[in-house]
């Protein structure tokens, strides 16, 4: 065999295993509906563009407090700046049967958590949802506790840019409390996390919001990820029309 075939042969080879790989990663699309749920869905029109796709899904709360009523708005908002009118009192009613959501509440402590928990159990009581639709993710792994200690599924978010000795400590000191039900980082730190964290009773989440669904499959690595039963959800990336 000549030079030239060798390398047209290698070359077709190659080619036809790419796509074979793409093939199957496309295949995969919608199988994970448990699992990958969609990120930072904070519009009512984003979250109808992407139902279908995801059922399940993530959103930001900034919590407004009305001391006058004693009472606390839940503002569908990243940033505590930034409002865009849209309050889940009004999400709630277009969470389906059985969908479930993450909220991402950028201000939850223990002076306000008594409040949240009183209006996470309002929406329980007045839409027939199970505490198990939620889960309740903050930076304050204390302001959890009540939240959890009431039968919410409640996450630490790991808010630390490198994960070292005493990093890992820390979070087995958490885990230690009791306070919460899981830890949530970004994908890029799950196998520091995953292979030091030992209290096995401690579930994680995370997200690979750089990512589409399809670039998430096509990522051999990502497939450890989907296959741990210890990580409960992965967040994906999700651009349409709506994102804000």
């Amino acid at each position: 065999m000549t030079k030239k075939k060798l390398l047209y042969y290698t070359a077709a080879f190659v080619g036809l295993t790419v796509l074979i790989w793409i093939g199957a990663a496309v295949s995969r699309i919608g199988n994970y509906k448990d699992k990958l749920w969609a990120h930072r869905v904070k519009s009512l029109e984003k979250r109808e563009e992407f139902k279908s796709l995801y059922p399940n899904f993530e959103v930001d709360i900034t919590i407004r407090e009305d001391s006058l009523k004693e009472r606390v708005v839940l503002d569908v908002t990243h940033d505590a700046d930034i409002t865009f009118g849209l309050t889940f009192d009004e999400y709630i009613q277009h969470l389906g049967k059985g969908e479930k959501v993450w909220l991402d509440i950028k201000n939850l402590s223990v002076d306000n958590n008594k409040m949240v928990l009183e209006k996470l159990d309002s929406f329980v009581n007045e839409f027939g949802m199970g505490k198990d639709q939620f889960i309740i993710e903050s930076r304050d792994y204390r302001a959890l506790e009540l939240l959890t200690q009431n039968k919410y599924y409640t996450s630490y978010y790991v808010d630390f840019k490198k994960i070292d000795d005493e990093t890992i400590k820390h979070l087995e000191d958490v885990a230690k409390t009791g306070c919460v039900k899981a830890l949530s980082f970004p994908s890029s730190q799950y196998s520091d996390i995953r292979n030091n964290v030992v209290n096995k009773d401690m579930e994680f989440l995370t997200w690979a919001h750089r990512d589409t669904q399809i670039e998430f499959l096509l990522n051999p690595f990502n497939r450890t990820l989907l296959e741990d039963n210890r990580l409960k959800v992965i967040l994906i990336k999700t651009r349409g029309k709506y994102h804000r």
